[in-house]
């Protein structure tokens, strides 16, 4: 007699793992279906490319954060005024014809990381200087160059390849036309 007691409570216990069990299952489900919703309502859209330069495929989302871009003044750290999608679209198509043609002859032109490297320390300086009332301000430190490029990073919502690949071209557009 005394095992018809523990029966009975491992019954109950029984069924209460299997409640918990199925609730939390049904609960994955619900979040499951709650997150894909979310990323085919909102996420799928932006990756959706809808512009091809000479085989390379621009997305939604790129497109969006260039527009961003294009009305982030990096003098005020501010955005201003409204963008001009047709007008970042020209660019982009623009760049990609730049970015693909110049590296092959008769140009044969090349930039490299230096390049890069000094022409974003040219920018943040130029933004430094311009932002001080005191004449002959020396350049950035590091820690301040630093600071500045993650807060242009993070203003214009693009990745440090991207903004590298976009300094890079115009660097490639100014040896064109020089």
């Amino acid at each position: 007699m005394d095992n018809l007691p523990e029966t009975a409570d491992a019954k109950r216990r029984h069924r209460k793992n299997n409640t918990i069990i199925i609730a939390s299952a049904i609960l994955a489900v619900i979040i499951g279906v709650s997150v894909f919703g979310w990323y085919l309502a909102y996420k799928r859209p932006l990756l959706i490319n809808v512009l091809t330069v000479n085989g390379k495929n621009i997305s939604v989302d790129y497109i969006l954060r260039r527009c961003l871009m294009s009305i982030y003044d990096a003098s005020t750290n501010t955005t201003t005024g409204t963008a001009d999608p047709l007008g970042v679209i020209q660019n982009i198509i623009q760049e990609q014809i730049v970015e693909q043609d110049a590296a092959k002859p008769p140009y044969n032109i090349t930039v490299t990381d230096a390049d890069i490297d000094q022409a974003l320390r040219n920018e943040a300086n130029s933004i430094s200087s311009s932002n001080t009332t005191t004449p002959n301000t020396p350049t950035m430190t590091d820690a301040e160059f630093n600071e500045w490029y993650r807060q242009l990073l993070n203003n214009t919502q693009l990745s440090d390849k991207e903004l590298r690949e976009l300094i890079k071209v115009g660097i490639m557009e100014q040896r064109l036309n020089t």
